[in-house]
This record gives C-alpha cells, sequence and structure tokens, in this order.
C-alpha cells in the first residue's frame, strides 16, 4: 500500500520540478521589455454554498494586455485575477524573448497568448476594413 503512494508522489513531484524548471527557463530567455496596455479583461463566475438557495456568485477578472513587438501585436491574459477591474494596472512592463515573443512575463506572471495580428496591416487597411485575404483576424 505505502509503495504505490510513495511511486504516485514521486510521480507528482517529478511533473511538478519539471513545469517550475520549464518556467524558469522561459523566463530566463525574457530579455526585452515593452510598454503593453490594459486592453480589456476576461471574466470568470465563482460560487460559493451548498444549495441553490444558499449559494453566492461573484465575478472574477483575469487582465488581457496588449504589446506590440516587430508590428505583431500579442494580446496576453494574466492567470493573476481579481474581484475588482479596476485594479489592474493601465500599462505595465511586458519582458518578452526577443526569439519567440509570444512567450512573456508581465509583473513575474506568465502570460498567456489569446490572440496575435499584424498591426501594420490592420493600421494600413483603414482600421480592419480593407484586409487581405491571408490577414489574421484581430478579435
Amino acid at each position: 500500500m505505502k509503495i504505490p503512494l510513495i511511486i504516485l508522489c514521486g510521480i507528482v513531484l517529478f511533473v511538478v520540478l519539471e513545469k517550475v524548471i520549464n518556467q524558469i527557463s522561459i523566463k530566463s530567455k525574457c530579455k526585452n521589455s515593452i510598454e503593453g496596455k490594459l486592453i480589456g479583461t476576461d471574466d470568470s463566475f465563482m460560487g460559493t454554498g451548498g444549495s441553490a438557495a444558499g449559494s453566492q456568485y461573484y465575478a472574477i477578472y483575469y487582465p488581457i494586455y496588449e504589446y506590440i513587438v516587430n508590428g505583431i501585436a500579442y494580446w496576453a491574459q494574466l492567470k493573476k485575477y481579481s474581484k475588482n477591474q479596476s485594479t489592474f494596472a493601465k500599462t505595465v512592463k511586458v519582458l518578452y524573448d526577443p526569439e519567440e515573443p509570444e512567450n512573456c512575463f508581465i509583473n513575474n506572471v506568465p502570460g498567456h497568448i489569446i490572440s496575435r495580428y499584424n498591426k501594420d496591416e490592420y493600421d494600413k487597411n483603414n482600421g480592419g476594413k480593407n484586409l487581405t485575404t491571408d490577414y489574421k483576424w484581430r478579435p
């Protein structure tokens, strides 16, 4: 009984350590910085209570920041959330990997890219009204 539990704990520890080491490796490559701007939030709802009558729900918000590298705009969502949207900074310093700009950190939190688009082409085409067929859609 103890042996399978020890093996399971070892596997879990290995997976966690691998994830931490990978995150450190990615962060060490994020040497360039640029200003990012808060462009919105993604919301989710959390609930408490065990019954429908006794349940309470509240919104939590995840910030989405846009930063631009070499004409490509990246939208990075952070896993850090708040119950109040006004707590998010309007502008932030984004650290990114110059070789892979979608790898980024904002306030020591890794950003998850949810969208990217060619900002130069978007701007040249009258705010997206006359886009070419190979243009990546801007959400």
